[in-house]
């Protein structure tokens, strides 16, 4: 009696074992892409608290989950590098956010077919060559690319940063167009060209307590919940805050 109790529970342990080991993995293949850059295959593997992506061309990484804040959640790497984590429900996807050099890992899964061919033209669009071809003059930065809602449309747009030794420039793309709506040009003696950073800049606040806090309002600021805004900084003075001026529909900013 005491060994068939005994097998019978050594069978239920080697049915559970495989089961616990599949759901530990639980794969899932997506499409991810670096700062908008080429869709590349990849694995998104759910282990509890952790997560693994692999990469079909080769690199893999391991992200711990170490908090949230609101909708977004503090990821770890295994390099000790600092992420946001967003979850996107309609895609079914995500995107990692470096907390320190804004860098981007984008990745979506079953996207409809429709969906697929709507944003065709954007997933396709190449920032650094629409970028080049504006001004080739101009060292445009890959790592820089950011993508948002800059102009209050409802659109994904994208903004890189390129200097020259004395210059700064942001330049905004809405695909499938290849022509910049528009290129900033910044001083690169008051902030230094080398060091500058290109950030996005949240537009949802209070504009009473902004306009309190800076003893004016900038002109044709507004608040939003869903587009944003750029910022440059480059850790010597204060930032230039770029935002859309809807009136007059085009790119301005302010400074202290």
């Amino acid at each position: 009696m005491h060994q068939t109790r005994f097998i019978l529970q050594l069978l239920c342990c080697l049915a559970i074992i495989p089961w616990k080991v599949a759901k530990a993995q639980n794969p899932r293949i997506q499409r991810c892409s670096f700062n908008w850059d080429k869709w590349i295959q990849a694995r998104n593997i759910e282990m509890g608290s952790k997560f693994i992506l692999e990469w079909s061309d080769g690199p893999r990484m391991t992200y711990a989950r170490v908090g949230s804040s609101g909708d977004t959640e503090n990821v770890s790497d295994a390099l000790g590098g600092a992420w946001h984590y967003n979850a996107n429900p309609k895609s079914g996807g995500f995107t990692l956010t470096h907390i320190n050099n804004g860098n981007k890992i984008i990745c979506d899964s079953g996207l409809s077919k429709s969906d697929s061919e709507g944003n065709q033209g954007v997933d396709n669009f190449n920032v650094v060559s629409a970028a080049a071809a504006a001004d080739r003059s101009v060292s445009w930065q890959k790592n820089s690319i950011l993508s948002g809602d800059f102009t209050c449309q409802g659109k994904r747009e994208y903004a890189i940063l390129g200097t020259k030794p004395q210059q700064i420039f942001v330049a905004v793309f809405q695909p499938p167009s290849q022509r910049p709506l528009e290129i900033l040009l910044y001083s690169g003696v008051e902030r230094h060209a080398s060091s500058a950073v290109l950030a996005v800049e949240s537009l949802d606040y209070d504009i009473k307590k902004l306009e309190q806090g800076l003893g004016w309002l900038p002109d044709g600021l507004q608040p939003s919940k869903s587009c944003v805004g750029l910022n440059i900084s480059d850790g010597r003075i204060d930032s230039v805050h770029i935002y859309w001026h809807r009136k007059h529909r085009r790119f301005t900013g302010w400074s202290l």
